[in-house]
């Protein structure tokens, strides 16, 4: 991770933050590139580093607060091919199924009105009986999931023998 912060690389790793000393202003991380159980850094370096290439996945403003604020990845320059656009309906319909199959095993059924009491859920049904915006929130994760592993640098390439 040394090299990311001094050359300005962007990361192609992801680190685990085990300790931060406000008054120090020092930050200890995990780096499995490293070398070293944990590796120490000045916080403003680290921050520099990070806040540039928006690698953060999520940001903790105050540790007396815990107050999380959401902060994916800015995925908004990574353009798809129609081919990928296409897989985000396969994508989606999958997530689906595989969040119903879990509420299933959990006890979950179809209602058409959400009791948590009774194990009743509106989307316990097919994808393709879904309302639009259920289907919408699948397709944006989906894409934003595909987004990721382009921005991350993965290639994703359909097989002409699609046989596993």
């Amino acid at each position: 991770m040394i090299e990311d912060l001094v050359i300005g690389q962007i990361p192609d790793h992801t680190v685990v933050v085990t300790s931060y000393d406000a008054t120090a202003q020092k930050i200890c991380v995990f780096d499995p590139n490293s070398l070293n159980a944990e590796d120490t850094y000045p916080l403003a370096q680290f921050l520099d580093a990070w806040n540039d290439s928006k690698y953060y996945l999520l940001r903790v403003v105050s540790p007396e607060t815990c107050e999380y604020i959401p902060h994916p990845i800015d995925l908004s320059d990574v353009v798809l091919t129609d081919d990928l656009i296409e897989l985000r309906e396969a994508i989606a319909e999958n997530a689906h199924e595989v969040w119903a199959e879990n509420r299933y095993a959990e006890g979950w059924r179809y209602g058409p009105q959400r009791d948590d009491d009774k194990l009743l859920h509106p989307d316990m049904r097919p994808y393709s009986q879904l309302p639009e915006g259920e289907k919408d929130y699948d397709r944006e994760m989906a894409m934003k999931t595909i987004k990721l592993l382009k921005k991350l640098g993965y290639d994703l390439v359909k097989r002409k023998n699609n046989k596993q």
